[in-house]
This record gives C-alpha cells, sequence and structure tokens, in this order.
C-alpha cells in the first residue's frame, strides 16, 4: 500500500496543474518544476536510502524516509507560490525515495525463494497501479476539495501503512 501511495504521489496533482498555474500565476513550463524536481529527488531518494540504510539499520532510515515524506507532503497543503511548492515537493520525494528503497531491502533482508519472488510481484505491481490511478483519484479529490487536499490525502493513506511497518 505504501508503495501505491508513493508512486501516486507523483502524478496525483496533474489533473490540479491548470488549477496550480492559475493561482499561482506561472507558467506551465515553470509549474512543471514541481514534477521534475519530484522525480530527481526521488531517484536521488532511492540511490541514498540503501547505503544508508546498510550503515544506519534499515528502520532507522526508514524512519528518517517517511518522516520528510510525511512532513513536506503535508506542508504541500500550506503553499502559497510555486517556488515553495517546488521546494516542499522535492523533499517529500527525496524521503519517498529512501522509503521506497529501504522497504525493497527489507523485503530481501526478510524473505527469499518463491516467497521473495511472489511479495516483490505484489510490490512492483503497486508501483505499476500507483501511478494508473494517481490522476483518476487526483480529479476526483479536486472535484469536490482544493488541490490541497490532494497532500493532505497522500499523508494521511501514509500514515497506517508506515505504522505497521515501524512496529513490525
Amino acid at each position: 500500500v505504501l508503495t501505491a501511495v508513493i508512486w501516486m504521489a507523483l502524478d496525483i496533482y496533474l489533473p490540479a496543474l491548470p488549477i496550480l498555474r492559475e493561482e499561482f500565476g506561472v507558467s506551465a513550463s515553470y509549474l512543471n518544476l514541481t514534477l521534475t524536481v519530484g522525480i530527481v529527488a526521488t531517484a536521488i531518494g532511492t540511490l541514498i536510502g540503501g547505503p544508508l540504510s546498510d550503515k544506519y539499520g534499515r528502520k532507522s532510515i526508514f524512519t528518517v524516509g517517511i518522516g520528510l515524506s510525511l512532513l513536506f507532503t503535508f506542508l504541500c497543503t500550506l503553499a502559497g507560490s510555486v517556488e515553495f511548492l517546488i521546494v516542499v515537493r522535492g523533499l517529500s520525494s527525496l524521503g519517498n525515495g529512501i522509503v521506497l528503497t529501504v522497504t525493497t531491502a527489507m523485503i530481501k533482508d526478510t524473505f527469499s525463494g518463491r516467497t521473495f519472488k511472489n511479495v516483490m510481484t505484489v510490490l512492483q505491481s503497486a508501483a505499476i497501479i500507483g501511478p494508473i490511478l494517481a490522476p483518476s483519484v487526483g480529479s476526483v479529490i479536486i472535484t469536490w476539495l482544493s488541490w490541497r487536499w490532494l497532500f493532505v490525502f497522500i499523508a494521511a493513506v501514509s500514515v497506517l501503512p508506515a505504522v505497521l511497518i515501524l512496529l513490525a
């Protein structure tokens, strides 16, 4: 679930881009930096999450990653400028990348053989399903609520699986 939500976080606000462009009074290309920075930061998080979790432990680095993700996803709801949104989306995405890498490492540490293959199949399916569902979920949310609720949704749906992982 957490993997699907993390991948959803990259695309859930795509339907809100015209609204954000108008609200912030910026060009579409400038607003797209929120996407670009999010993708690059996720990649950086995946690159640093593994080595850090090897050195400092899976749970502690997972905690840092999910903390970044939740805090900065929530701060997206307070964005009063596109520059602020770019920064907090980037920091949230950095945490997301860390979480993705550490959860994969946890699975590798915990399972082997056929069970490992089955769990990885579920994980990869979530990584595919999340971005597919994201724009539709985002459209429903912005139809009834403001774009800020997109980030409330991502943070709220991330909490329970993150707590369950931390308690394991």
